[in-house]
């Protein structure tokens, strides 16, 4: 697996599992930071993990590299969404982890709604 740096701290974790997705993502990215960066402040950041992808889902989320926030983990083999979200949380920063689909890209009041959800059950 391998990991892009995040060092800043934060509350939320969107965590996005992610196999052969390399045309599907780049709107689910778009989306999420959109609403992020409008609406979350700078405390958050965005996990995708490619589960074994042989397109260019790495790639796609390397395009997304330039805020520090939005790191990338690989896995050498595909072993389901499952196993993908189990990889992940080790390497969560947030306290609140949430996970998204990486091929239906989120309006900001879906955005909302689902933060109002999180924020009620803590």
């Amino acid at each position: 697996m391998r990991m892009l740096a995040c060092s800043l701290p934060t509350s939320l974790s969107v965590v996005i599992p992610a196999f052969n997705e390399q045309s599907r993502l780049p709107p689910t990215l778009d989306s999420s930071l959109r609403y992020l960066a409008a609406e979350r402040g700078p405390l958050w950041e965005v996990i995708v993990v490619d589960d074994g992808s042989n397109d260019g889902t790495a790639a796609a989320v390397r395009q997304h590299g330039l805020d520090d926030r939005v790191r990338l983990l690989r896995a050498p083999c595909n072993r389901g969404k499952g196993a993908a979200v189990v990889r992940c949380t080790a390497r969560l920063v947030g306290v609140r982890p949430f996970i998204i689909s990486s091929c239906h890209p989120m309006s900001c009041g879906r955005w909302r709604a689902s933060m109002q959800l999180v924020a009620s059950a803590s």
